[in-house]
């Protein structure tokens, strides 16, 4: 729950000095930015890969803004894109393809600046990730994945034009909410390209592309159904909708920058505040949805109190379907897991196979006499 105030920290730090005599302003796109998490249902499901993708982004952006605008020699030559390299790991090992696609920006700065500073950038997430390379290897689809692929099971896809804006079959946001937020952010974004000077063309056209690159990565990958552990995965488009509201963000920004005072920066600066009052209301009131809510155990008093006790018991759940069992293993201190949960986290090996055998022996009621 920490992650959109520290996700609105992470914004306010860059934007304050890239936006002069926007106070306020600033203040409230950084907040804006820290509910996108929420908005995008990213805090009610627990995801802790957006949380760190949404407080490393703009870490990001600063360091790759220090490495563009900086010296060619001395430690800042190596300091600069070193920070991108450290920034951009935070970032890939959550989402492995994100260091693949910043590959041709990294480039591009390299050229202008240094090649050394190019190597650095690129190689550092790589070398972390170097260990994991033989599991993407063998499973591809962990390339579109977060670091918890199994969470999101492989429901119905939503619409492409809901994918566009974030929405997934399990968000536990108000889609009204989710699109409002959104088609608002990416209406300020292109109405920013057009009120940016025409010194800064390149500047717009590469934080344009991200933005429409972002939407489209989004709901092309939601296309997909991958298998993960055995288990078909469909990859979440929420971390694309995230990187296209950056790319907004900067845009917004930067209009803000180069037209203080005029009246387009007016309406932008109220309809962000207004954006940023809507999303925190409804927030308030009821932001924390599904599955962070209480609810009552369907266990007896008595099983409860061996799963607390100092023996550590964990209790075995099997449900009968058609003749075959499907089990669940719960405890008090520990993640639920086993084939009766709505997205199983199977185990592996002997264990796990020794616990369905147990399941299904109770299902058959014949169990083993080393149970009784």
């Amino acid at each position: 729950l920490g992650g959109p105030a520290l996700a609105a920290w992470s914004a306010h730090a860059f934007l304050r000095k890239i936006v002069s005599g926007h106070g306020w302003v600033v203040a409230a796109l950084a907040g804006l930015w820290g509910l996108l998490l929420p908005v995008l249902s990213a805090t009610s499901s627990g995801s802790m890969d957006l949380a760190v993708v949404a407080i490393a982004l703009p870490r990001l952006a600063a360091s790759v803004l220090r490495w563009n605008s900086g010296g060619t020699s001395g430690p800042e030559a190596l300091r600069a894109p070193g920070a991108v390299a450290f920034w951009l790991t935070v970032i890939s090992v959550c989402f492995p393809l994100v260091w693949a696609l910043t590959l041709p920006l990294i480039f591009i700065i390299a050229r202008k600046r240094d090649v050394t500073g190019g190597i650095i950038a690129a190689a550092g997430p790589f070398l972390v990730m170097l260990t994991w390379l033989p599991r993407l290897i063998a499973e591809p689809g962990r390339w579109l994945t977060g670091i918890d692929p199994t969470a999101a099971a492989a429901g119905s896809p939503v619409s492409a034009v809901l994918a566009a804006f974030g929405v997934s079959s399990d968000s536990a946001t108000p889609v009204a909410v989710t699109v409002g937020v959104l088609s608002v952010i990416y209406l300020l974004g292109l109405a920013s390209l057009a009120i940016l000077p025409d010194r800064l063309a390149g500047l717009s056209l590469m934080l344009g592309g991200i933005l429409a690159a972002g939407v489209f990565a989004a709901v092309f990958f939601s296309r997909f159904v991958v298998t993960i552990a055995g288990i078909p995965v469909r990859p979440d488009g929420k971390i694309w909708v995230l990187i296209a509201a950056w790319a907004a963000f900067l845009l917004i920004a930067q209009a803000l920058n180069q037209n203080a005072g005029s009246y387009s920066t007016s309406i932008v600066s109220i309809v962000t505040v207004s954006c940023l009052l809507a999303s925190g209301a409804w927030w308030v009131i009821g932001g924390a949805g599904k599955p962070l809510r209480l609810e009552t155990t369907q266990l007896p008093s008595y099983v409860l109190g061996v799963q607390e006790s100092t023996r550590a018991t964990r209790t075995l759940l099997v449900e009968i379907k058609g003749g075959f069992a499907d089990y669940s293993l719960v405890s008090a201190d520990a993640p639920t897991w086993g084939s009766g949960e709505s997205t199983p986290l199977v185990g592996e090996g002997q264990p796990d196979r020794a616990v369905a055998e147990v399941a299904q022996q109770i299902a058959q009621g014949q169990p083993a006499e080393s149970l009784t």
